[in-house]
């Protein structure tokens, strides 16, 4: 059983020494790593030693790989983030309600009949130190040796979304603002508007946004 994440990451130790049911912890960063980790126990190999960003038991002691890996732009616009085949059910899950969702109830009552809205991983870092968020520049430093924010592909990007499309998705939802007043997301959503994809998008933006950013939104965005 392996964890990761921004919460795993910072109380890893902890974890290990109070839940014996965690083999391991990736620390910051993981598509790599982790992907490390799954080749050694494929393999059957029970030592750990050289997977990056590791933090792991070995009988009752806990050992602590050196935190080696952070995503560079380069990382993530190798990845997919919209194949969902790869999800078991995944047919399922994007027909649950994603807001309101209700515990106790009969799966058939959790059916949500608009579209599912799908979170759409557009960069990593952020720019700020806002007080009340854990993944503020200063945390992106600590927890994932991140200095400054990177954006993906454009292209990329809209690869994910057409795939989404297909799957029958029909909103979006993007909540990566590290620059408010730059032009990355004025120039993806024409982008988006001359593909001519029918879509609709929720944004948090983290300040006042620009002129051209709302325009370009409203002349892209159904919904």
């Amino acid at each position: 059983i392996v964890f990761g994440g921004f919460t795993a990451s910072i109380f890893a130790s902890e974890i290990l020494k109070k839940f014996d049911a965690v083999d391991a912890i990736i620390l910051g960063y993981g598509e790599s790593p982790f992907l490390e980790l799954v080749k050694k126990k494929k393999a059957s190999k029970t030592k750990l030693d050289d997977v990056p960003n590791c933090i792991w038991k070995k009988g009752n002691t806990i050992i602590k790989n050196k935190q080696t890996y952070t995503a560079k732009k380069k990382d993530i616009d190798s990845l997919d983030f919209a194949r969902l085949e790869l999800l078991e059910d995944y047919d399922s899950y994007i027909r649950l309600k994603n807001v309101d969702w209700r515990f106790n109830v009969p799966k058939e009552e959790n059916i949500e009949p608009t579209p599912y809205t799908f979170f759409l991983p557009v960069g990593r870092g952020c720019s700020v130190d806002c007080l009340f968020c854990g993944g503020s520049k200063s945390s992106q430093k600590k927890i994932n040796c991140r200095n400054t924010p990177i954006f993906r592909s454009k292209k990329n990007v809209l690869g994910d979304i057409q795939e989404l499309l297909d799957y029958g998705i029909r909103r979006m939802y993007i909540c990566f603002d590290p620059k408010p007043k730059g032009d990355y997301y004025p120039k993806l959503f024409k982008m988006i508007r001359l593909e001519g994809m029918d879509v609709g998008l929720v944004f948090e933006a983290w300040d006042l946004p620009t002129k051209r950013f709302t325009q370009e939104f409203k002349k892209t965005f159904n919904d």
